[in-house]
């Protein structure tokens, strides 16, 4: 498979498996960056927090004798690696607290302001009679 090429994956436990593994991958090499270029911080201690909404794909990423893995490319198993290694560390988030939900589907008003308020949304004042603003903040044009 090409570098540009996306998986084709069969289920979404898969899909989940596989965006764990890059998260992974993301997460070890922004430590390795960041512990080069501040070197005179000492090194974080624990694994890297990574959460999921799917508790499939984390057993399947904390159990390596799954059977249901056998199909899986033997690059995404990083993950697993990763997680025995204490390089990360694979939280579960229920579906109901996944703030990036916010991002990706419409959600009900209560739901939306309070993942709004989870991430430090701060409200910028709008006019509708604002047409065109150059900064941040609105001045009224007439």
């Amino acid at each position: 498979m090409g570098k540009q090429e996306k998986p084709v994956t069969l289920s979404s436990t898969e899909s989940e498996y596989i965006a764990l593994t890059e998260a992974a991958k993301e997460g070890t090499h922004l430590r390795n960056l960041l512990s080069d270029v501040l070197s005179d911080t000492p090194d974080v201690n624990g694994g890297i927090n990574i959460f999921s909404e799917s508790q499939s794909a984390l057993k399947l990423a904390l159990n390596p004798v799954f059977s249901r893995s056998k199909h899986i490319d033997v690059r995404y198993h990083f993950v697993r690696e990763a997680g025995l290694n204490k390089l990360i560390d694979i939280k579960y988030v229920p579906t109901a607290e996944t703030t990036a939900d916010i991002l990706a589907k419409g959600l009900p008003k209560v739901t939306h302001v309070n993942f709004i308020k989870n991430l430090c949304v701060l409200k910028i004042p709008f006019s509708p009679s604002c047409l065109v603003t150059s900064s941040i903040g609105c001045s009224n044009r007439k």
